[in-house]
């Protein structure tokens, strides 16, 4: 397990490639296979990993992605450990279980 493992974890949520040692590029295949309720992606620049994240066609018959359940997180936060990941931890939280805190989170 990664500190990203643990975050998602301790998040409420279920990480697909948690069962992965380190940190491996995971195939196309592996994520069709784990079929993910919810992408996050950590993104320094809005637009481009998740612009080209969505664009992957095949991606397309996930259930985050067919109910649009993609979301940007700060990469500063969550790329490294740290104080900031308790912001991190609480931003995943609210996409993970947005209904423990009342509010809805745009992706």
């Amino acid at each position: 397990g990664t500190f990203i493992d643990e975050l998602i974890q301790k998040a409420g949520g279920v990480n697909i490639a948690g069962d992965i040692a380190g940190w491996p590029q995971i195939s196309l295949e592996t994520v069709l296979e784990k079929n993910p309720q919810v992408v996050i992606v950590g993104e320094g620049h809005p637009g481009g990993l998740v612009e080209t994240v969505k664009g992957e066609g095949v991606l397309w018959i996930t259930d985050a992605f067919k109910y649009n359940q993609i979301y940007i997180i700060d990469a500063d936060i969550v790329s490294r450990t740290g104080p900031r990941i308790v912001d991190a931890l609480e931003e995943m939280s609210k996409i993970i279980h947005p209904e423990m805190f009342g509010e809805n989170v745009s992706n």
